[in-house]
């Protein structure tokens, strides 16, 4: 992957869209850089870990218009300023799953908790400021974005509540914690992932599951694909046992 003249390390999806060769979805690619940073803590090897410093160019440089190449391949980044997170993806492409949305003119909850993940792991081996700081920005633009009055969280903004997504709200905190646990940042994140995580408790245990634990208010986004109303209750699951962590001792 070449941008601006430097080349970097890229792993693409696996299949394309349209005229790209790679989707460049950011939730799936930086569930594999979480990944590569798993492989360097386990085996020790540095190549892992240099991919994965090199890789991660992906998600802090800029998105910009129009950065397809010729060979079907991005000459960008995905973060997008003006969103204040990631794009779902760079190519211009709607209707593919969750949402109708155009994938590089929204952000949403599936990628800010996996790009969270990937960079802030990144970030104990190799301490570039700039993980971080796309990190929090992230994180606020969930809770600000998608968060609801009474605590709830949805995909793309407050489009639906999706019990998943408010895990997925509180698990972005706890993944921040050991970095900014002392800032005032931190304390504001950590009180909406508060309304969330009450917001979780009181509704986890009475959802019904043949509603795929979601109360539509604008039913602007869909249960489909199932595998990934799957995964939002076991983020939903994970966000409850993180809430647990992060306000133990709290009152």
């Amino acid at each position: 992957m070449e941008i601006d003249g430097q080349d970097y390390y890229h792993f693409p999806c696996g299949y394309g869209a349209l005229n790209a060769k790679d989707a460049g979805w950011t939730n799936d690619l930086s569930m594999f850089g979480s990944g590569l940073v798993w492989t360097y803590e386990v085996t020790s090897e540095k190549g892992p870990l240099e991919d994965a410093t090199s890789f991660a160019e992906y998600f802090v440089r800029p998105w910009k218009p129009n950065s397809l190449r010729p060979d079907g391949y991005w000459a960008s980044g995905t973060w997008r300023e003006d969103i204040g997170s990631w794009v779902i993806g760079p190519l211009h492409y709607g209707g593919f799953e969750s949402t109708d949305l155009y994938s590089d003119e929204a952000s949403w909850v599936f990628s800010t908790v996996t790009c969270i993940d990937y960079l802030t792991r990144l970030y104990r081996h190799v301490p570039d400021v700039r993980f971080l700081n796309r990190s929090i920005d992230a994180a606020k633009w969930t809770f600000t974005e998608c968060q609801f009055e009474d605590g709830a969280v949805g995909v793309c903004g407050k489009d639906d509540k999706w019990l998943g997504c408010a895990g997925d709200a509180i698990r972005q905190v706890a993944m921040l914690r050991p970095f900014i646990s002392e800032s005032p940042t931190f304390y504001g994140l950590l009180a909406s992932a508060r309304e969330s995580y009450d917001y979780l408790c009181d509704h986890v245990l009475s959802a019904d599951l043949e509603a795929h634990g979601v109360e539509w208010v604008t039913h602007s986004t869909f249960a489909d694909p199932l595998v990934n109303v799957a995964m939002l209750w076991l983020c939903a699951i994970l966000g409850i046992l993180d809430g647990v962590e992060l306000w133990k001792g709290r009152s």
